[in-house]
């Protein structure tokens, strides 16, 4: 066996199940998949909203839409 082979196969880098550093770093990739999906679907969103509809409600909604309105169109319009 020649030394790549040997050092491909070690296994002394594998936390063990059970251990504190193997759930501690299962909670990271969850916690960061969940983070991403969750960026991803807000992301998505905001790029779904159109400009126009952004406009009608600068021109037509209640004061908070106004506001929030206000605050999007500046992030879509470029």
């Amino acid at each position: 066996m020649t030394q790549a082979q040997s050092s491909s196969s070690d296994s002394s880098d594998v936390l063990p199940a059970g251990s504190k550093g193997f759930y501690i770093c299962l909670f990271v990739a969850i916690f960061l998949v969940l983070f991403g999906g969750c960026m991803s679907g807000l992301t998505v969103g905001l790029m779904s909203i159109d400009k126009l509809e952004l406009e009608i409600l600068l021109e037509s909604g209640t004061e908070e839409e106004i506001k929030q309105a206000q605050a999007i169109l500046p992030l879509i319009a470029h």
